[in-house]
């Protein structure tokens, strides 16, 4: 059975191939595609529950705690006072607070592209690559516990939230990235717009 959901989102028949008899998976694969921004992509998750396959790769649990919503000291913005440097430059991700060592977790399944410590002002960090054009950054660990290459899966820890680079707190610093672009991880992580 087609759902002819994509109607609702604001995407014309142009937009989603029309050639064969697609199925609704397929379509929601391609509407996530397509999406670049935040909106668009929330609009998506009423079927999470009905495509927990698709859905794995889609990073939008908070990689401190993921049944809870997160702390957050410092959130997206294009430009602010940078608290080592006294400077405006952007934040292109959020800043997650937890104690020292709390576990910290893959937030969609997907392979790990970078695993380095000392990357110097991002700290002890680690980058992961997920379906779907996202890309997923978490910075300031204390330890990571998942190496380059590797395969991990949506809700697996990867390290432990530290103090490391340039950080005033422990800290987890998240990013997201869609189609190369930092889109704002809030509108992710259940915590509002």
């Amino acid at each position: 059975k087609v759902l002819p959901f994509l109607v609702l989102f604001g995407f014309s028949n142009d937009c989603i191939s029309q050639k064969k008899e697609v199925s609704a998976s397929e379509k929601i694969e391609q509407y996530i595609n397509l999406s670049s921004t935040p909106s668009d992509l929330k609009k998506i998750e009423i079927f999470e529950n009905d495509f927990p396959e698709i859905f794995k790769y889609y990073p939008n649990i908070n990689p401190i705690n993921p049944k809870v919503k997160p702390g957050l000291s410092s959130g997206f913005s294009s430009k602010r006072l940078h608290p080592l440097e006294g400077d405006l430059k952007a934040h292109n991700g959020v800043d997650i607070v937890a104690k020292e060592n709390t576990p910290v977790y893959a937030s969609a399944s997907g392979k790990v592209i970078k695993s380095k410590f000392f990357n110097g002002k991002a700290g002890h960090s680690v980058e992961l690559s997920h379906k779907y054009g996202f890309k997923t950054r978490y910075f300031h660990l204390n330890l990571f516990i998942v190496k380059t290459g590797e395969t991990v899966l949506k809700g697996q820890i990867i390290g432990y939230l530290g103090n490391t680079g340039g950080s005033t707190g422990y800290h987890l610093h998240y990013e997201i990235l869609k189609n190369g672009k930092y889109i704002n991880p809030k509108k992710f992580l259940h915590i509002g717009e």
